[in-house]
This record gives structure tokens, C-alpha cells and sequence, in this order.
């Protein structure tokens, strides 16, 4: 398999993954959460689901539930990842004001608790 059968394939499967999600998203009105760590995977999730939001609007499909965006800081990563996290999320906010898309975005801040391992001995 050469790599344009491959670009082919990947292209496919993501076809695939947005009608699956349209179909999920159009079964019911209950609202989503999506958990967004900023890694491959809850990107590659969050982009699918975008873009699929995209596709239905342009289709004339009324998106008609909320999709909740949570991210948490732990207390736990670096602060370039903290950084690049909420850099992220603020251009994904950006994007779905500007395209009026159902999505809003919350990050979560962990509460600083002693214990053994943050209590000095």
C-alpha cells in the first residue's frame, strides 16, 4: 500500500467517523461532554466533532444540542502544557463563535489538598 492509499484510507475512516457522529448527535437533545486533554486523541475526538458540527450547518441540519468542552488541570502538568492547553481551547472557542457552533469550553482547576505528598515531613 503506497502512502496515497493510505492518505485514502485515513480519509475514509474519517468520513466515516463524522457520519457517526452525526448520527449520534441527531438521536436525542441531550447535551455532550467532551473531556479534552490536549493529546492526540481528545484533539483528533474534538476536531472530528467540529468538523462535523461544520458539515451538518452547511447541510441546513439544526444543531440542536450543547456540546460541553472540559479540560482539568490536575496541579500535576508543566505549565507548557497548561499553556498550550488553554491556547488551544481559546482558538477552538474562537473558531465555534465565529462558525455559531452549540460548543462552549470550561477548564477546571483542580483544588491544591495535602496530603503525602504535598505536606512536608
Amino acid at each position: 500500500m503506497g502512502l496515497l492509499d493510505e492518505i485514502k484510507n485515513y480519509n475514509d475512516l474519517a468520513i466515516e467517523a463524522k457520519e457517526r457522529i452525526e448520527r449520534v448527535y441527531l438521536d436525542d437533545n441531550r447535551p455532550w461532554v467532551v473531556g479534552y486533554s490536549g493529546g492526540k486523541d481528545s484533539t483528533t475526538a474534538l476536531q472530528l466533532i467540529i468538523e462535523t458540527l461544520v458539515l451538518m450547518k452547511k447541510k441546513n441540519i439544526k444543531l440542536n444540542k450543547k456540546i460541553y468542552v472540559i479540560s482539568s488541570d490536575t496541579m500535576v502538568e508543566t505549565p507548557l502544557i497548561i499553556s498550550s492547553i488553554a491556547n488551544n481551547l481559546e482558538q477552538i472557542q474562537r473558531f465555534v463563535n465565529a462558525n455559531h457552533l452549540p460548543v462552549d469550553y470550561s477548564l477546571v482547576i483542580a483544588p491544591v489538598v495535602a496530603d503525602l505528598c504535598t505536606t512536608p515531613v
